[in-house]
């Protein structure tokens, strides 16, 4: 953790497309600070960000990635092994602590992207007779801890082959605890019934928020992170079930009286947009930037687009609200979009498709670089430019020992 010293630093790492440019602002950066102190100061938001044993940062990132090899030949992505190297590059180069990924079904895949860089690794429900994994993956740089639920409420056809639920992992931050919650909901086929969709859902939802009042642990900070499947952008879609489930996150009531609220991360620290099942709108190139601190490319969602917000929001990360039975408070930086586009590929990657007879031309008086350029561009027309149908959504974290 790099001790930052003046308030442009601070606000830089808050939010750096649209840092505070006062204490005052700055302090309603730090979510939370005003309702657990009543005299709060710069020296006390310095203090927060000061290197110290009582304070840490880390990094979240969750995503979908779209390896999904389909349900007999129906529904199965492009080119996964590709695809599963280049995201794990992708993460594995970049700075995350945890990352929760949804859509990893085979474990070749999961091997691919774990590679050297996390230590640490949960699996989400794994396969059965019949059925598929849930898909649910999750790596950190940080010691965790696992447990896994499968819904019982399943719906129908593609994702009852799958056995989709919930991978609970507790992450060690060594000042404290995160109970870390990934799912992902059930969405059907484009045939299926709005209001079945609905509420299958909620149903869903509901045995969500039911595990995480068996299981978590109230000194612990609760996030959940997943792929809802619930857009509450538009009043043609299912709305509605954006609103049922903000209620069930916002009161989650446990045996012991220490009731959790969880809230939309998006609503409070998000843009304009935030549209994530379809990287090819709202994130084009021309809208992208790259973060200082990080290096990483970022949709710009303060973009002046406000007849397209939260159309296609389909991956959410919930966090909880302070509790006095906490044993840390964490401020989160700006929530963002990221894209994972598709990158150009290296000949090593490709001379396997020398005998595949759809590429068999390509090799034919052409060099090694004009033979990788015409299949990487071939490539990346059928996944449509990106690594996943699906943006990625991280938040930094700044968590302070109570």
């Amino acid at each position: 953790m790099k001790t930052k010293n003046s308030l442009r630093e601070i606000a830089q790492w808050m939010d750096d497309l649209s840092p505070a440019n006062g204490l005052r602002s700055l302090a309603n950066q730090h979510r939370w600070l005003s309702s657990i102190e009543n005299n709060f100061s710069f020296r006390n938001i310095v203090d927060r960000h000061n290197e110290s044993p009582n304070n840490k940062e880390t990094s979240f990132l969750f995503y979908n990635t779209w390896l999904i090899d389909g349900v007999l030949g129906i529904g199965s992505a492009p080119w996964l092994s590709v695809r599963a190297d280049h995201i794990g590059k992708e993460i594995r180069n970049s700075f995350y602590g945890i990352v929760a990924l949804c859509e990893v079904f085979e474990e070749k895949y999961q091997k691919i992207i774990k590679k050297l860089r996390f230590r640490h690794h949960a699996i989400g429900p794994e396969w059965s007779l019949g059925c598929v994994s849930s898909g649910l993956y999750t790596l950190s740089k940080i010691p965790l801890t696992e447990k896994r639920h499968r819904f019982v409420e399943k719906g129908g056809f593609p994702d009852n082959m799958s056995n989709k639920g919930v991978l609970f992992t507790t992450v060690d931050l060594g000042i404290g605890k995160i109970d870390l919650y990934s799912t992902h909901l059930y969405y059907g086929s484009e045939d299926t019934n709005l209001q079945e969709r609905t509420n299958i859902q909620l149903k869903q939802l509901k045995e969500l928020t039911n595990y995480i009042k068996e299981t978590h642990n109230p000194k612990h900070v609760v996030i959940v992170a997943g792929d809802m499947n619930i857009n509450p952008g538009r009043s043609q879609d299912n709305g509605q079930a954006y609103e049922k489930m903000k209620a069930l996150f916002s009161s989650i009531n446990v045996n012991n009286g220490a009731d959790i609220s969880l809230e939309d991360l998006w609503k409070i620290k998000g843009g304009k947009k935030g549209g994530t099942n379809t990287p090819t709108k709202g994130c084009e190139i021309a809208k992208r930037y790259k973060d200082n601190i990080s290096g990483i490319t970022y949709c710009n969602d303060d973009t002046d687009d406000a007849a397209n917000f939260d159309e296609g929001r389909y991956d959410y990360i919930f966090v909880q609200k302070p509790a006095e039975s906490h044993d840390i408070i964490i401020d989160f930086s700006r929530m963002k979009r990221r894209p994972f586009p598709f990158p150009n590929l290296e000949f090593n990657e490709i001379k396997h498709l020398l005998y595949n007879p759809k590429f068999a031309p390509m090799f034919l008086n052409n060099n090694p670089e004009q033979i990788t350029l015409k299949i990487t561009e071939f490539i990346k027309r059928e996944c449509k430019g990106h690594l996943s149908d699906h943006l990625g959504v991280d938040v930094k974290l700044l968590v302070n020992k109570r």
